[in-house]
This record gives structure tokens, C-alpha cells and sequence, in this order.
């Protein structure tokens, strides 16, 4: 069974068509990539298989399961089976919050663990990324873009998901991010 199946994906709003035809499959450990120029629908197609956007066309499976064009009332407790890195971490991140209540946040909404374990869980996914411990306790307008990009993709994998989706989270990643993010999806 695929883990997202894509089947002739499209997009009509405001009397254009932002995608058409779109398929594709992936299985459970592969990675894929969409490569094209600015404005081509990139996003637009991850905000889709996420299930921001619904299809005006087509549908998405994720394994084996609809996902587009169904109520967020059945689509909620699936949720923590796709995550999502956005391209700029810092426009993702809330500003109000601090690093911890960030990491936090999804066991809260999907209701895993308690006050403590959720801290630890917090804790533990931030040294995973190299995210300095201390600066749990501040907001993402205290750090580098380096650490929210780190906050950012702990978020993601918060809820172990078995699925992600990424908008060009390389762009302006250094080596050693790239080495922690390697280890951390794919180890």
C-alpha cells in the first residue's frame, strides 16, 4: 500500500488554474521532490496533500485512506501521520510563544502524555535537532534563523510522523543542519 497516493490532482480558483493533472505515488521510506520554477504551484500542491487546500479535482490517499475532501472532524485525529516544514521557519513558528510551549503544542492537541512527559518529550526532541536547551525558555524572535530552522523541523517531528512535507527547507540550511536533519528522518 502507498504511504500518499496523489491521483489527478487540480486547483481551480479565481477562474485559473493553479494545478491540473497532478499524480504520484510514495512509498513508506522514499523521498520525493518538486522541482520547479517560482509561481509554478509548489506549494500550493503541499498545501493540497497536507489538507489546507481542498482539490477541485482528484483526491489524496495517505495509506490507502482518503484524505482530501473529507471533514476536518475525520481528518483531525489523522493529522499526526503527515507533518508539515514550512520555507521560512520563522514566519511558521508563533511569536508569542516560547520554544517549548512550540514542541509542546502537538502532543497538547492530539491529547499525548501529561504536563511532565510532555516537557521531556519536548526536551529530548531538542537535543535531537541541537537545539540548545536553554533556549526553550525564549521566543523565536531570540534566535538565530539556524535555531528556528532546528525548532521548526522538532516541531515536525514531534508527533513521529510517518509522512512530511517540506517546502524548500534546503535553501538555506548549513552542513550541519542538513547532517542533523539526515539523522533524524532518515536513521
Amino acid at each position: 500500500m502507498d504511504l500518499l497516493c496523489v491521483e489527478h490532482l487540480a486547483l481551480h480558483r479565481a477562474e485559473r488554474w493553479h494545478l491540473r493533472g497532478i499524480s504520484f505515488d510514495v512509498q513508506a521510506g522514499e523521498a520525493w521532490g518538486i522541482v520547479g520554477e517560482s509561481g509554478a504551484g509548489k506549494t500550493t500542491l503541499m498545501n493540497l496533500i497536507l489538507g489546507l487546500l481542498e482539490p477541485s479535482q482528484g483526491h489524496v490517499l495517505l495509506s490507502g485512506e482518503a484524505w482530501s475532501n473529507i471533514p476536518e472532524s475525520v481528518r483531525r485525529p489523522r493529522r499526526p501521520f503527515i507533518q508539515a516544514l514550512f520555507q521560512d521557519p520563522m514566519a511558521s513558528l508563533p511569536p508569542h510563544m516560547t520554544g517549548f510551549e512550540i514542541l509542546e503544542e502537538p502532543l497538547v492537541i492530539h491529547a499525548r502524555g501529561d504536563r511532565k512527559t510532555r516537557r521531556k518529550a519536548a526536551e529530548e526532541m531538542a537535543a535531537k535537532v541541537r537545539f540548545p536547551g536553554l533556549a526553550l525558555a525564549q521566543k523565536p524572535h531570540q534566535w538565530s534563523g539556524g535555531l528556528a530552522q532546528r525548532l521548526a523541523l522538532a516541531r515536525a517531528l514531534m508527533l513521529s510522523p510517518s509522512s512530511s512535507c517540506w517546502t524548500s527547507p534546503y535553501r538555506r540550511w548549513t552542513r550541519p543542519l542538513l547532517a542533523i536533519c539526515w539523522n533524524c528522518c532518515w536513521n
